[in-house]
């Protein structure tokens, strides 16, 4: 079993909720409370982190308690971004080349 880096601000996981293990070893955890996603080897090294919590129409990657995160074979990394009520992709670098679903109470759980 492998256990991950515990280390404050490079690595520490907040109420890690989804998670992709690539075929090349990258490990992707979307982290709720954080509003982020962080990289691990499949060694529990950590890589990066991106994301923080605001709208999803700022520039930059902002979340909204993101709830998974897939890799597709091409590279882009798929997130729910789920109270912005989307799913958006970003590619290797962070920037954001697709997004699907719009929320009129952007930040807040949709009653019903």
């Amino acid at each position: 079993m492998t256990v991950f880096d515990t280390t404050p601000l490079g690595g520490a996981l907040d109420s890690p909720l989804g998670i992709d293990v690539t075929s090349d070893g990258r490990v992707f955890v979307a982290e709720v409370n954080s509003n982020r996603i962080s990289e691990f080897t499949t060694d529990g090294a950590y890589v990066r982190s991106f994301g923080e919590q605001g709208p999803a129409d700022r520039p930059g990657t902002f979340f909204e308690r993101p709830h998974s995160v897939e890799v597709a074979a091409d590279g882009s990394i798929v997130v729910v971004d789920t109270w912005n009520y989307q799913v958006r992709v970003f590619d290797h670098d962070l920037r954001q080349t697709a997004r699907w679903g719009a929320g009129a109470d952007r930040g807040h759980q949709r009653a019903g």
